[in-house]
């Protein structure tokens, strides 16, 4: 770890100029942004329950106290 308490990168990628870093766990498809995106929101009583949430489009659903932005 570095300086602060913060993980360092993996080495660069080639032709990439973005940053990956070292993780716990693995992947899980059904648990992707979206997912975590509404269990974070869950967590602070602004959503439903994230299962099944895969896809963009299924977030609105369950969201709690939001509206469209006006065009």
């Amino acid at each position: 770890r570095a300086a602060g308490d913060r993980p360092l990168p993996l080495p660069p990628a080639p032709g990439y100029a973005g940053r990956f870093y070292p993780a716990h766990g693995r992947y899980l498809w059904t648990r992707a942004c979206n997912w975590w995106v509404v269990a974070r929101l869950a967590g602070a009583g602004l959503a439903a329950r994230p299962a099944g949430v895969v896809f963009t489009p299924q977030v609105p659903a369950r969201l709690r106290g939001f509206a469209p932005a006006p065009p």
